[in-house]
Formats: C-alpha cells, sequence, structure tokens
C-alpha cells in the first residue's frame, strides 16, 4: 500500500517526546538528543534513498529508457530503502515514535510483500511498465513524508511541506495501488504460477485485500487531512484560571502532571521511592497508567494512615503542579494563587424558587441491555428507571458484581423514603 501513514502527525516531534518519556536528568537528556538525532539521521538517509529513486526513475521516463534499466541504475537502493521500513516497525514497538504498531506493520508489511515477493525475483516485473507507476508514487509520498518527519524534529514544518503531506495522496494513493496490483499480477503470471503454486495463491489472496483496504486507507487520510489542518490553523487562546502546567516544549501536558502528582502520592505511601520510581519511569503513560493507578489503590488499602498520607501528597502536589492564570497577573503555581489573591473570596447566595417541585421520585439514567455496550444505546441512555424496574434494576447490578450490596440497599432506603429526603429546599 502506499505508505503514508495513519497519524495526523503536525504534533510529531512533541509526541514522539511523550512517547519515550525519560526522567529529567543528565543521563535522560543526553538519551533524549541521541534519540532525536537517530531519528533526524533516519528520516535523512531514507528521505535521500527515495529522492533518486525518484530521480532515477524521472530520467529513465523522460528518456525513454525501458524499466529494466530502470531498474538496474535504481534497484538496489529501492530494495535498501523499502526494507529499511522495517525499522520503523521497530521504532513503533519500542515507543521511540508515538505510531500504532499494527497499522505500521501492515503498511510496511504490504511493500516488502511487493519489492521481496515479486518485483526482486521476477524479471518480468522489473521490465514491466508499471514499475515506473509504483516506483515514482512510492519515491515522491516517501520523500515528502521523510522531509516532514524530519522538520517537525527540528521544530517547525513548512507549509508547502504540510500541505503536500496531506494533500498529495489524492493522486499518489490510486497510482501506487495501481502499480502495486500490476507488479503483482505480472509476477504471479509470469513466475509464480508454475514455480511455486502456494505463493501464486497467497499472492492472490493479497491482491483480494485491496479491495477493502484500498478505500479504507483514502478515508483514513482524508480525515488525517481535516484534523491537521484544522489543528494547525486553530486559533490558540490562553486558558484563564486553573491550567495545566507548561512543559519545555511550550505544551500544556496532562500526562507529565498526572504521572508527577502519581509519583509524589506514591512515595508517600509504602511503597516509598520505589513505587515512586515506577511511575516516573513509565515510558508507555497512555496505555500503562492504569497499572499504577491499581497499585497506588492497593497501596492506599494498606492502612488508614497509608490511606490519608498518599491522598495529602497527591493534594499537595496538585497544588504546587497546576497553575493559575489571571489576565494582569504572572502565571503561578495554584497554590501560590490561595494565598496571594485570597481577596477575590467566594460568596454564598441564596435563590429561591416560587414554582411547584412537582413528585419527588428516585430514577435514574438507564438505556442499557446486559451483553451489549452501552454506547450503542444513544438515542435511550437518557431513559429513566423507577420504582419497581428500579429495585430490580439495583438487585442486577448487585449480581453481575457492578454494585457492592450495600450501595444498592442505601438507594433502595432512600427510594423508600423519597418524598421526604428528596426534599432539600430547607438545605444548601
Amino acid at each position: 500500500s502506499s505508505h503514508f501513514g495513519s497519524s495526523s502527525a503536525f504534533g510529531f516531534a512533541q509526541r514522539c517526546a511523550t512517547a519515550f518519556p525519560l526522567q529529567q536528568s543528565p543521563l535522560g537528556n543526553t538519551l533524549r538528543a541521541a534519540m532525536k538525532a537517530y531519528l533526524l539521521v533516519y528520516n535523512a538517509a531514507c528521505g535521500a534513498g527515495w529522492l533518486f529513486c525518484a530521480a532515477k526513475t524521472a530520467s529513465a521516463i523522460l528518456s525513454g529508457s525501458p524499466a529494466r534499466e530502470a531498474w538496474a541504475d535504481m534497484g538496489l537502493v529501492l530494495m535498501i530503502s523499502q526494507t529499511a521500513m522495517l525499522l520503523e516497525i521497530v521504532h513503533s514497538i519500542v515507543g521511540l515514535v508515538p505510531s500504532p504498531v499494527v497499522t505500521v506493520a501492515v503498511q510496511v508489511s504490504s511493500r516488502i510483500f511487493i519489492v521481496w515477493g515479486h518485483l526482486y525475483w521476477v524479471p518480468a516485473c522489473q521490465a514491466h511498465w508499471s514499475l515506473f507507476l509504483m516506483v515514482m508514487s512510492w519515491s515522491i509520498t516517501e520523500l515528502v513524508r521523510y522531509s516532514f518527519y524530519f522538520f517537525a524534529l527540528l521544530g517547525s514544518v513548512p507549509f508547502p511541506l504540510f500541505w503536500l503531506r496531506y494533500s498529495l495522496f489524492m493522486a499518489l494513493y490510486p497510482t501506487g495501488i495501481t502499480g502495486e496490483i500490476l507488479q503483482t499480477l505480472v509476477g504471479m503470471g509470469a513466475h509464480w504460477q508454475t514455480a511455486s503454486p502456494l505463493w501464486y495463491r497467497l499472492s492472490l489472496v493479497v491482491l483480494l485485500l485491496y479491495g477493502p483496504a484500498g478505500p479504507g486507507m483514502i478515508g483514513n487520510m482524508w480525515g488525517n487531512r481535516k484534523r491537521s489542518f484544522k489543528k494547525r490553523f486553530a486559533v490558540k487562546e490562553e486558558p484563564t484560571g486553573v491550567v495545566w502546567p507548561k512543559t519545555k516544549s511550550g505544551d500544556r501536558s496532562s500526562t507529565s502532571t498526572n504521572r508527577a502528582i502519581l509519583a509524589a502520592a506514591a512515595a508517600a505511601g509504602p511503597g516509598g521511592s520505589d513505587a515512586a520510581a515506577k511511575v516516573s519511569k513509565e515510558r508507555n503513560w497512555r496505555f500503562g497508567y492504569t497499572k499504577h493507578v491499581l497499585d497506588h489503590v492497593t497501596q492506599s488499602l494498606h492502612s488508614e494512615e497509608a490511606c490519608l498520607k498518599m491522598a495529602r501528597a497527591g493534594l499537595e502536589a496538585a497544588q504546587t503542579t497546576f497553575t493559575f492564570l489571571r489576565e494582569g497577573q504572572p502565571e503561578m503555581s495554584m497554590k501560590e494563587a490561595m494565598e496571594k489573591l485570597a481577596g477575590d473570596a467566594f460568596e454564598t447566595a441564596e435563590l429561591k424558587g416560587s414554582g411547584d417541585a412537582g413528585r419527588r421520585e428516585l430514577s435514574l439514567n438507564y438505556g442499557g441491555v446486559l451483553g451489549r455496550p452501552y454506547y450503542k444505546f444513544k438515542r435511550s441512555r437518557n431513559d429513566k428507571i423507577t420504582g419497581l424496574e428500579l429495585r430490580k434494576q439495583l438487585d442486577l447490578w448487585v449480581e453481575y458484581g457492578t454494585m457492592e450490596a450495600d450501595v444498592a440497599e442505601a438507594l433502595k432506603e432512600l427510594q423508600l423514603n423519597q418524598e421526604k429526603w428528596l426534599d432539600l429546599s430547607d438545605m444548601y
């Protein structure tokens, strides 16, 4: 498949940093610099390889040379450049870049299937005119993509390159896919039908997958294009009030803040510095934070004292980590703001209505059905259950383990006293 990638990657450099976070230390800074240098060299080298292939292919087309001569000139570089893409799967697996592993693996594997499964072994593929169509589509695609990533790592992508990254797919996807299909058909008919019937059948299966996969990839890129353009031209308004603190890259990250607060809470618990270190060293926070939250709950259950110490430490970290913005004031920690701006205190007011409160009845919104995801019931999720139906549903939730039995009993008791207990008119 034409390899444009699946992620809307205008924030590629920032997301690379969060995909493989390292502790703020001399060693961590050195490793971050080394990883960035490696990615710069990798993208530059791959871009140079595809530039060479594009130049040789264009030269052959303009001079009227046959495909076989073009292959002789650039075949080795093409094979190296395409095979080097296998490293992108490794990059994704180890967290060096934030791209989804499965998506990258599928896209790279489809290209490897063409070059090593047909083009390299079958002279008829090397001599067929579809080689020009496929290689030129691939070369332009990859030259733009690697250039985009190179400049993103440096911190700024020029708009012309940004536009090409999210626009060329409209032409290069169809031409690249057409070239790939033709190369596969040539290889099957000229060689594999007799040389290896098994590979012939496998190639036929791959060809059938192009039917649903092609439109799917184009649709995915349309979505990426829309999101990326919207993000690039969005008007950035500075928030006010309590805000996420800024990172060194200038963005307001929830990841680093959440990790720091949870680490501070963990350090105050039975796990101590070891538990805090595990939180701080979590590389894949987006998908790996859940185990640390579970460990946090486990540590809190050791004792009442442990629970309170961890809670207080977490709250203290939140107050010192989160910042506060107000027009005419410098950005400061939330704790400092509560002390410095205490003059603007809140006041309590009472608003008493004169309408009829109507019947007081305990009800819960519920539109789900056992065994089916709740999000499939968008039209009915605001439906309310009351009375006997509510009591039966409470019993079912206890039976499923969704709700503790004492919670269900408390709600039933509230229901029995709903006329009295749901009247809060004499309370704030």
